[in-house]
């Protein structure tokens, strides 16, 4: 898959979808205030059609300079003045777009501030959000945005209801997010629910994955050939250890996943898999794809690219008779196996 194009690095596609729920909630439009608005307004905007990106940016904060630690430095030592003299802060380039772009006092508008950076002015916090430059906008991030957004009328408070995490699935996120930034090897124990007892082990962690409401870590162990993925919430501690490791310089996390619905990695082929959907289904598969491969090769009838995991067939699985898996031969045939048993279940109890 690309990394970028002409317009600079692409944006992960998970986090994409995360603003896009922020932004279908809320209703909100997007003011860039990062170094993305040195492309000017209108090449953005070009950028976000082009990329097919959610929303709209309607905007970007002006460049300031900082006239105050511009008296205050000693021009005869031009050596000693640094580029930060010559710019503003992010809070004041936010509070001057209200000022002097929109013309209304900030204090009086709804915004949320999402950097990875906490450069706001005191009456801006209340306002910022930081999102990990690693991991980007998460579900959380999108629960804790709307609720800033909409905590103004409080009387929608109790009406706008997201997906919460279960306890614990993001309990060591600050200490696997800095591992991965630092490449520094972390010492777990981790018991999963088919195991007895916890064990104890060193893992270097690659990437961080969220999927059904819990997180996962990709991590490389001493006792696994391959990558492997390990549940937040099966986690008792987490300690780092001091030692590092290098992160192949291939590595892309996109990639690694690029086959797969879901966690489950197997060692299984990619395989065709296609579907024959009923009117209503279709509607919910254009607008919401299962998966980057989906194509719809004549109307109703889907194909996929991928690892046929239990994820993905449970996924198959929860749209029930909506669907009919015309390929593989041997997937419609366990789909069949299934039902029957299934229903002999049923007419056990006399139903």
């Amino acid at each position: 898959m690309p990394y970028k194009d002409t317009y600079g690095p692409l944006f992960d596609s998970e986090a994409v979808k995360n603003m896009q729920r922020i932004i279908e909630v809320t209703d909100a439009r997007i003011v860039v205030s990062s170094s993305w608005r040195y492309l000017g307004l209108e090449t953005l905007q070009r950028m976000w059609h082009d990329r097919n990106l959610p929303g709209s940016i309607v905007g970007i904060t002006p460049l300031h300079t900082d006239d105050d630690k511009l008296l205050e430095a000693d021009l005869s030592q031009l050596d000693v003045i640094t580029a930060d003299m010559f710019s503003s802060s992010r809070g004041n380039e936010i509070k001057a777009y209200f000022d002097e772009v929109l013309e209304v006092s900030i204090n009086t508008q709804r915004y949320i501030i999402l950097d990875d950076l906490k450069d706001v002015l005191p009456e801006q916090e209340d306002h910022f959000l930081r999102i990990d430059p690693i991991v980007g906008i998460t579900e959380e991030d999108v629960e804790k945005a709307v609720n800033r957004l909409v905590s103004e009328n409080r009387d929608l408070m109790d009406r706008i209801i997201l997906e919460e995490s279960p306890v614990g699935s993001n309990l060591f996120l600050p200490e696997i997010t800095s591992a991965m930034r630092n490449c520094q090897r972390l010492a777990i124990t981790y018991q999963s629910y088919d195991m007895l007892t916890a064990r104890e082990f060193e893992i270097e962690p690659f990437a961080l994955r969220y999927f059904g409401r819990r997180w996962y870590v990709l991590a490389h162990t001493d006792f696994h050939s391959s990558l492997y993925l390990y549940a937040l919430d099966r986690m008792k501690t987490v300690e780092t250890t001091g030692k590092t490791f290098k992160l192949p310089a291939n590595f892309s996390a996109q990639d690694h996943f690029s086959h797969y619905f879901g966690v489950m990695i197997t060692e299984e082929k990619v395989e065709t898999i296609c579907l024959k959907t009923t009117d209503l289904r279709a509607k919910y598969l254009r607008s919401l794809p299962l998966h980057h491969s989906q194509k719809e090769t004549i109307p109703n009838h889907f194909e996929y690219r991928l690892v046929p995991t239990p994820d993905f067939l449970n996924a198959l699985r929860a749209m029930g008779t909506e669907i009919e898996v015309l390929r593989p031969i041997w997937l419609g045939k366990r789909f069949l196996q299934e039902a029957k048993e299934m229903v002999a279940k049923y007419e056990k109890q006399g139903l």
